[in-house]
Order: C-alpha cells, then structure tokens, then sequence
C-alpha cells in the first residue's frame, strides 16, 4: 500500500466524524434549545435507540412483574425527595445503591479488590459476580437495564427524567436490591 492509497483511506475513515463535529458545532444551541425544551423519553445515537418506558418494561420483566409499589425501607423511602425534586439525581444515587451492593458482595469473596476495581462500571462488577455464582442471570439482564436507564438519565439535561420515572426507577431498583440480598 502506497503512502497516497494510506492517506485517502485515512481521510475516508475520518470524513463522517468530522462532518458531523462540525454539524453538532454549528448547531449545538438550536440541539440544546430542542433537548431541554420538553422531557426526553428517547434517545438515539447511531444505530442505538432507547426508550426510557421500554427499558422500563423490559427490567420488569426480568424480575418478575412490576416493582412493588411498597416496600418499607431501602432507596425508594430514602430518595423520595430527591425524585420529586430532581429526578436525575435520585436516579443516579439509586444506581450508585446497586453499585456499592455487587461490590460489597465481591469485597466478600476471594476477588481482588484490583480486579473488582478492574471491572468495567456497575455493568462489569455484575458480570463478575455473576461469573462467581453470585447473582443470578435475571439479575445481571435487570442491572443492565437499569444501567441503561441511569445512562438515559445521566447523560440527558436533567429535566428529562420525570418524577413519576425516577420514582418507577427506584422501585426497579428496590426490587434489584431485594433479590441481590435473597441471593436471586
């Protein structure tokens, strides 16, 4: 391969990121103005597209059913406020509950400390555990659910996430919590 053939497959390779860099640059505030101006239940990336109440049934379908509606205790009692007053967020500390909880239970075992750290996210510290026989696959199906949930919420401009969907979240995750503890 020539040095010429090497630079026009390289600026073949290169062209679509930069023309789309250049179109996100000059119309970043018409994007930003139409992203903040209603919730965004949607998101589409390329081939990736996800809706916030699929992923929602999809989670609940993993575990069972609905989140119940009750459940004394655990981060629906505690972030209460936080979904009423900013959804994203309870969002993300309900999250950070699943994350610290599969860390705990490999902390645990004879895993590493570097090798849990080694583990990509939440998502991989699931994959872990599940590799040790410590969660079930539903509940590795239903953390990377909600993981994609949390990334809806944590990536939006934080008006996207209702509190009736922060509040759903927190009951899929209350559910997660319960069966991780039951050993499910």
């Amino acid at each position: 391969m020539s040095e010429f053939e090497l630079i026009v497959q390289l600026a073949q390779a290169l062209a679509w990121p930069l023309v789309t860099l250049i179109i996100v640059l000059v119309l970043r505030r018409p994007i930003r103005q139409m992203l903040t101006q209603r919730p965004m239940s949607r998101l589409k990336a390329g081939p990736l597209e996800v809706e916030w109440d699929r992923m929602g049934s999809e989670v609940e379908a993993v575990i069972g059913g609905p989140a119940p509606t009750e459940k004394p205790g655990g981060v629906s009692d505690e972030l209460t406020t936080e979904a009423a007053t900013e959804p994203s967020v309870a969002v993300l500390a309900a999250h950070a509950a699943v994350d610290r909880t599969l860390r705990q239970f490999l902390a645990a075992t004879d895993i590493s400390t570097a090798d849990v750290n080694r583990a990509a996210g939440t998502v991989g510290v699931a994959r872990l555990a599940h590799e040790r026989n410590l969660i079930t696959e539903k509940s590795l199906e239903a953390i990377e659910g909600i993981t994609v949930m949390r990334n809806l919420a944590a990536h939006g401009s934080g008006r996207d996430v209702t509190t009736e969907q922060a509040q759903d979240y927190l009951r899929l995750v209350d559910a997660i919590l319960y069966a991780l503890r039951r050993g499910a």
